[in-house]
């Protein structure tokens, strides 16, 4: 049996998303500091030069990617966790680094960059009113800055390659939403979709979105929909005309990419970064697979794929289209990122995700399905703990968030955690999750606390009918919306769950509802069809909110959760504890200050949060 890996070793990101600069002369790479926080690298691909471009403790930096001229990279980061993205650049000669965006509590969106206006980005800012995002176009070299676009209740922008908003994603009242396009000054819809087939992601800009482009012409627009179908399709339209073609779609799944560190999906379609037309596109079942749409890359995915075991996906290529970063999901390993060239068809590896873990023995991911009380199909992932057996094992059933997304085959740090200290892990795709067609996702509407919930116990009940979990010790784990499924095992179902972990978790959906962040406000629709609309709602959404009966709760409870949550202000995890010491249980709380919602950001919080729940765990599942 191989050593078992410290918590902090399993979540630590020491090396992750090499992009490949558009003249192929290098690559960048974010690098895990000693003291805290990650920095930007910088290596020839002969890997002979090596060295940091930028340095500072606690620095985290989030979505990131070279200018088109090679001069900048261009970063986000934020502070302490508030999601008011900042837009920084770092000249690769110099080192130099400078804020291009400094403005308090407004969030930075990078729409896009291209080769065609090289010195130049177009980002998405929400200056003037933080409800919605303006469309800005920054020339890097100066810092000068002009709107291009006034945001007309637009839920994102979408650029050609000329960096000019030529389409936006507007939501619909009642939860559905329509492309438009820009055409002779005004805005004329190409697309529109039903609310039921709508998802987070069509209405959200961020890392963990569904994709939307268009051809560097303009003259295609490419989205993932399920409009006409039971499950989304890669479809092409034509913006002069609104004719819908479909590209690509499954029988069973949906178009999807997979689960990538640090916290962000693959892409579910990869474009020509000449023509900005699909080439490949991703869907993801029990593992991911692909379907070529352009011939002339199928060689490359067949040497590729034949490379390594884990599932493919492309992180970056250069403008000549030669050198590709590419990164490899397995199970049992953490990612690992090759650098490809089609010219010579070779790979070279250049680091893992985490290379502390060389030599441990790591869990497997095993898929299952059951089907629900109702009859419903759900399908999830077991992952025993090794050499422990596969019978009357304690367990944890670790709740996705979202909860409009999934949980993905591959390397899941949490998975990893709890399998190492002798859990069975239990992960769902409950009703409401992405990937498995529309009708599982509408399925979970109006289903928080409700059937949703049903799901999980079920696959607690199956693997307990199975053999392979002790009834009597099972917790329940999650963070966002796996944090409140948590909690609502331990006021609705104790009986089902010896304790419950709950990182920043929604405990009052009335106030999480109304408390949306401003900049979401065009989601808004979206949130009142899929979990209920306070209006006419608020005793359903009452009665689902854990705080309700908080003085119901007789397991024991940690809750965890940071002191600039955005998304879910802490306040809620303080108004639960009081509750809760107010009907005479003392739950364990842990508020991490320069924390939001993503609460795991400095390694000091990791460690001391992975320290507690190990004891907590060990103290309630013995």
């Amino acid at each position: 049996m191989g050593r078992m890996a410290s918590p902090d070793a399993l979540d630590d990101v020491e090396h992750s998303s090499p992009m490949v600069a558009p003249d192929g002369s290098r690559l960048a790479y974010l690098r895990s500091d000693a003291g805290g926080g990650t920095s930007l690298w910088v290596r020839s691909l002969d890997g002979r030069s090596d060295h940091r471009l930028t340095a500072g403790p606690g620095r985290r930096i989030g979505d990131y990617r070279w200018a088109p001229d090679g001069r900048w990279l261009l970063y986000l980061e934020d502070e302490g966790g508030d999601e008011n993205w900042r837009l920084f650049s770092v000249d690769v000669a110099t080192g130099a680094v400078r804020c291009l965006t400094p403005f308090d509590g407004v969030q930075v969106q990078v729409v896009g960059t291209s080769q065609f206006r090289p010195g130049h980005v177009l980002l998405a800012i929400n200056l003037e009113d933080r409800r919605r995002h303006d469309a800005y176009l920054l020339d890097v070299d100066s810092g000068t800055m002009a709107m291009v676009g006034r945001n007309e209740g637009f839920a994102r922008w979408l650029s050609d390659g000329e960096l000019a908003p030529r389409a936006a994603v507007r939501p619909l009242t009642g939860g559905g939403m329509e492309v438009v396009v820009r055409s002779a000054g005004r805005w004329q819809p190409v697309f529109e979709a039903a609310p039921d087939d709508v998802t987070s992601g069509d209405v959200l800009i961020g890392p963990n979105t569904s994709r939307m482009s268009l051809s560097h012409d303009g003259r295609l627009l490419f989205l993932c929909s399920a409009r006409g179908a039971g499950v989304r399709r890669l479809l092409e339209v034509e913006t002069a005309s609104a004719a819908v073609r479909v590209l690509a779609g499954h029988e069973r799944y949906d178009v999807g990419g997979t689960w990538v560190p640090p916290f962000r999906l693959s892409d579910p379609y990869l474009v020509d970064p000449r023509t900005g037309r699909p080439q490949v596109v991703a869907f993801n079942g029990e593992r991911l697979e692909y379907r070529v749409l352009d011939a002339a890359l199928a060689g490359d995915l067949e040497r590729l794929r034949a490379t390594h075991p884990g599932d493919l996906f492309v992180l970056s290529r250069d403008a000549a289209d030669r050198f590709w970063t590419v990164g490899f999901v397995l199970d049992v390993e953490p990612v690992s990122y090759y650098l490809y060239d089609r010219a010579t068809g070779e790979a070279l590896f250049l680091f893992r995700r985490t290379e502390r873990l060389a030599g441990v023995e790591l869990a497997r991911m095993e898929p299952f399905s059951f089907p629900a009380r109702d009859g419903l199909e759900v399908h999830g992932y077991l992952s025993f703990p090794p050499g422990r057996g596969r019978a009357s094992l304690p367990a944890v059933l670790n709740v996705h968030g979202g909860p409009w997304v999934r949980d993905c085959w591959g390397f899941d740090p949490m998975t990893q955690f709890f399998a190492s200290r002798g859990y069975l892990c239990i992960q769902v795709n409950f009703r409401g999750s992405s990937g498995y067609g529309k009708e599982h996702m509408n399925s979970g509407d109006r289903e928080w606390g409700g059937r949703m919930h049903d799901d999980l116990v079920d696959a607690v009940r199956w693997c307990a009918l199975h053999g392979y979990a002790d009834p009597g010790r099972v917790a329940i784990f999650g963070r966002s919306y796996g944090g409140y499924a948590a909690l609502v095992g331990a006021a609705f179902t104790p009986e089902v769950f010896r304790c419950a972990i709950a990182g920043v978790a929604p405990v009052d959906l009335v106030a999480t509802i109304e408390s949306l962040p401003p900049y979401w406000s065009a989601a808004r629709s979206l949130f009142l069809r899929r979990v209920g609309d306070p209006a006419r709602d608020r005793e359903l959404l009452w009665s689902r909110s854990p705080i309700s009966r908080a003085g119901q709760i007789s397991i024991p409870v940690l809750i965890a959760h940071g002191a600039n949550d955005a998304r879910v202000p802490s306040g809620q995890a303080g108004a639960l504890v009081e509750a809760m010491r107010a009907g005479g249980v003392e739950p364990e709380l842990l508020l991490f200050e320069r924390e939001g919602h993503d609460f795991l950001g400095l390694p000091e919080h990791r460690a001391a949060f992975y320290a507690a729940a190990e004891g907590f765990l060990a103290q309630h599942l013995a």
